[in-house]
């Protein structure tokens, strides 16, 4: 996890122009992963599926595998009670 949000965060700071300084929250990085799976997917949907529907279904895949790859990739903070 620690190396996908080092390279994240450099993605992002070219892309938006920061100093290595300025380092963006997960949130962020996340929120912009699922606007650019969003974009992708209504460029690349089929053409009787409306844009909107498929970019919003594609944005919430993308949340749905962010939020269950960070559970089963962080360690429990409790043990393995």
């Amino acid at each position: 996890m620690d190396a996908a949000r080092v390279g994240a965060g450099a993605m992002l700071d070219r892309a938006h122009g920061r100093g290595p300084s300025s380092h963006p929250s997960c949130l962020s990085v996340a929120r912009q992963l699922q606007a650019e799976v969003g974009r992708w997917a209504a460029r690349h949907r089929d053409d009787d599926v409306d844009e909107r529907l498929a970019a919003r279904r594609a944005r919430w895949e993308e949340a749905r595998w962010q939020v269950r790859h960070v559970i089963a990739s962080e360690p429990n903070p409790h043990g393995d009670a």
